[in-house]
Parts: structure tokens; C-alpha cells; sequence
């Protein structure tokens, strides 16, 4: 009966998802906490793109992901080491329930799990922004991994493509790059006249902003013009979740777009 606001992964397991949408009874009262969707920037690509005419304009959709180490990613913020507050015996509860969970939904093998924890755990983000300008991926039509060299991170980089609901193609690349010196996601939508691609910086950098570079013809030649916004797409998710408590206002992500990423 309360409105919640849930870290991704939804679930681990589509027997989850669909448990929730029948405690749900059909009303906007769930979030998935993508907050990149609420980023000015994307706000501002999606609405360009609807000028250009919607998803079916799209040709292709590249996303490349470098993903640096924890350790990289928050270096800036000096946190001292964890607590280990959490009773040992609790935690080890909470791994084993996770570990069932992963067995229902992939079985044993190690590689499987490794590449499901990838998907549900990171790629979720750049499904969650593919639903939101071209729709879920109509297809998978290849899937790749491969380590960063022999004996490097236990993670391998992951390489995905497919065919998108309006007939475009799609690519994601994440890399595995522990330690790359700043993480970095750039998220291109290429068209007939031209191309939105958006770069996004560390989520952890409160406030830093993505850069929305677009590209199209002007007079026969190339003009390219950058957006930018220091408003923290957290605190728009925020703004959002608020609508969705008061006002029943539907979250870009809920139950249903939880269980398309799944």
C-alpha cells in the first residue's frame, strides 16, 4: 500500500516482477530508480527527437560505456572504509537469497551469472534510455564477452547488438576498464540529417553535467551545438517520485519497463 521508489535491478527474476505488479493492483506506485532518464540532457534529446519525428527517424544507436573501477570512480569523494556494520550473519542470508535468485533466472554456470549481474546491474541504465527514445530492443541478435587481458578483472567487457522496434540497429559496448582514469558513457543517436549523442560523466559527480552535443545540416554544411545543465537528474527523479506520490503521475520507469529491462 506504500509508494516506493526502487534501486535497479527490479528483480532478478520475471516470477518477482510479476509478483510486484499484482501487489501493485495496476495503480503508478513504483519507480525504478533510473535517474538518467531524468537528466536535463536526455530530457532535452528526447524532445528533439520528437521534433525530428519520433523513434522511426532513428537509424542507429551506438552506446559505449568505459567503465572504470569503484575505486576510480570515487577517489574524488575520500570515504573512509566501510563500517562493516551489517551482521555477518545477515549478510551472508542476503548473498544466499541472491545467489537462489540468480539460479532461477540463469542457472549455474559462472559466465552466465557474471554477464546477467552486468545486464541488471550497469546496461540496465542504457536499456532504461532505449526505451525511452526508440522503445525496448526488438531483437538480441549477438552477445560477446571477453576478458581485458589474461588474468586481468574477474568482469569481462560485453558487447550487445540488435534490431530496434522501428527497424533501426542498435550497438552497446562496456568496457571493463578498472583502471581507466574517469568513467565516461556516451549515448549517440544517428539520423537521416544528423545526430544527438549525449556524454555522461561519473554518476557519483553530483551536479556535473552531460553534455547533449547536436549535430544536423545547416545550409548544406555541418552545425553542432551543445546542451548542458547543472540541475542533478537524482534530484529531478526526486521531483518525479514526489508527482508520482501526490499526484499519481506515472514514473518513466515503473513495474512493467522494470521487467522489459529483466
Amino acid at each position: 500500500g506504500l509508494p516506493v521508489l526502487c534501486e535497479k535491478p527490479l528483480a532478478y527474476t520475471l516470477a518477482e516482477a510479476d509478483r510486484l505488479a499484482e501487489l501493485g493492483g495496476g495503480t503508478p506506485a513504483l519507480m525504478v530508480g533510473y535517474m538518467k532518464q531524468y537528466d536535463p540532457a536526455v530530457a532535452e534529446a528526447a524532445r528533439l527527437l520528437d521534433d525530428l519525428g519520433g523513434p522511426e527517424r532513428v537509424h542507429a544507436v551506438e552506446v559505449t560505456v568505459l567503465h572504470a573501477g569503484g575505486d576510480r570512480q570515487l577517489a574524488f569523494a575520500n570515504l573512509p572504509p566501510a563500517p562493516g556494520d551489517v551482521p555477518a550473519g545477515e549478510a551472508a542470508r542476503l548473498r544466499a537469497a541472491d545467489e537462489a535468485l540468480l539460479d532461477a533466472a540463469v542457472g549455474a554456470d559462472p559466465r552466465a551469472r557474471t554477464l546477467y549481474r552486468i545486464l541488471v546491474n550497469s546496461v540496465c541504465h542504457d536499456l532504461s534510455l532505449l526505451r525511452l527514445f526508440t522503445g525496448a530492443p526488438a531483437t538480441v541478435d549477438h552477445v560477446t564477452t571477453w576478458p581485458v587481458r589474461p588474468g586481468g578483472p574477474a568482469e569481462p567487457s560485453v558487447d550487445i547488438s540488435g534490431q530496434l522496434p522501428g527497424g533501426g540497429r542498435y550497438g552497446i559496448r562496456w568496457l571493463n576498464l578498472p583502471h581507466y582514469p574517469a568513467y565516461r558513457e556516451t549515448v549517440t543517436l544517428h539520423h537521416a540529417r544528423g545526430s544527438l549523442e549525449l556524454v555522461f560523466p561519473s554518476p557519483y559527480l553530483l551536479n556535473a553535467p552531460t553534455a547533449l552535443t547536436v549535430v544536423d545540416d545547416h545550409g548544406g554544411g555541418e552545425r553542432r551545438s551543445v546542451f548542458r545543465s547543472v540541475t542533478e537528474a537524482f534530484e529531478q527523479e526526486l521531483v518525479a517520485f514526489h508527482a508520482m506520490v501526490t499526484a499519481g503521475a506515472a514514473p518513466l520507469t515503473g513495474i512493467d519497463g522494470g521487467a522489459a529491462d529483466i
